[in-house]
């Protein structure tokens, strides 16, 4: 999954004013930086209840803690503006975690979202144990007919549709 040099013999040495983003694509530093935001997101929760448990502790008030606090706090807020939180995450941070990382050994990070091609439905199993990946949609879904094979999400389930024009709409009609 790593879009930058695969690992070598001897490691890159970087110039003045060069980084490891310099040579990416446009598609992988968008793919690298949702990933960075998804992450800074979960690292900030979980920072914040450790920080709540101990207000006083001078790690957090002023010290490297609450500096990497306010450093990831500044970096999601500058995605966050303009845009409603609740549907950020949502319409495309929830289901993204299945793309954009991979579970390792004893820890599963995925949450195994499927998506049935035929339909458009995406949905994933209330518990872990459960697996839909082949399943017809009908079998799952309640009120649907749709024979369709559920399959693992992939990045084109979640590729917003664009909007109608007056002139599809014409010729949806015909």
């Amino acid at each position: 999954m790593s879009y930058f040099a695969k690992e070598e013999k001897e490691p890159k040495k970087l110039e003045w004013g060069e980084s490891p983003f310099d040579n990416m694509t446009r598609d992988e530093l968008i793919r690298h930086c949702q990933r960075l935001y998804m992450a800074n997101e979960r690292l900030q929760d979980v920072a914040n209840l450790f920080r709540a448990n101990d207000t006083e502790n001078p790690f957090w008030k002023s010290g490297r803690g609450a500096r990497a606090v306010e450093m990831g706090k500044q970096a999601v807020d500058l995605v966050k503006v303009g845009f409603d939180a609740e549907s950020l995450h949502r319409n495309f941070f929830r289901f993204a975690a299945d793309l954009l990382f991979e579970d390792r050994p004893g820890l599963e990070i995925h949450s195994r979202w499927v998506a049935c091609p035929k339909c458009g439905h995406v949905l994933v199993p209330a518990k872990e144990s459960l697996r839909f990946d082949g399943v017809e949609c009908k079998e799952v879904v309640p009120n649907t007919t749709c024979d369709g094979l559920l399959r693992p999400i992939e990045w084109v389930d979640l590729t917003p549709t664009p909007k109608k024009t007056e002139h599809d709409l014409e010729i949806m009609r015909v």
